[in-house]
């Protein structure tokens, strides 16, 4: 099953379900629902992601913020 980080709480909280989430999303969940949350034996496998946008919008400076501020909140993940 695949779902958004929003829903998974709700979705593990009235299931048998267990899922792998980053530890920063894990932590929180815990607070707002009845969960447990145990770190992986091992570090699995980093993700590659990558930003895809018209060529167009290069140059539009409201893109280019946002796609600074994904880039940001990206690096975040890496480093937590």
């Amino acid at each position: 099953m695949r779902a958004p980080f929003l829903s998974a709480a709700q979705i593990l909280a009235t299931s048998d379900l267990v899922s792998v989430l980053p530890l920063n999303v894990a932590k929180t969940m815990t607070r707002s629902h009845p969960l447990t949350f145990h770190r992986l034996s091992r570090s699995p496998k980093p993700i590659e992601a990558a930003m895809i946008w018209l060529r167009r919008l290069d140059n539009q400076p409201a893109h280019a913020w946002l796609r600074d501020v994904i880039t940001g909140v990206a690096s975040d993940f890496r480093a937590g």
